[in-house]
């Protein structure tokens, strides 16, 4: 996820395609759920379920911890 910018609940870009597409290749993101672009109640959910199997602090925003863990995790 090659930004700087924080994802958060409303946001609409392609970014928010890519984290999406990330939370899902680990499992986060529910499989029968298309990418959208948009932040909404779903993709705030995986973030949060995501922050908690990784120990980071569960805001359910995409910013530098976990856009940090998500490139890690070598899915970036």
């Amino acid at each position: 996820l090659n930004t700087t910018q924080t994802l958060s609940l409303g946001m609409n870009s392609e970014l928010v395609v890519t984290a999406q597409r990330l939370l899902k290749n680990l499992g986060y993101f529910p499989s029968d759920i298309d990418t959208t672009g948009y932040f909404g109640t779903i993709t705030r959910t995986a973030t949060v379920d995501f922050q908690a199997a990784n120990s980071i602090q569960q805001l359910g925003i995409i910013g530098p911890q976990t856009r940090t863990r998500l490139n890690e995790l070598g899915c970036s």
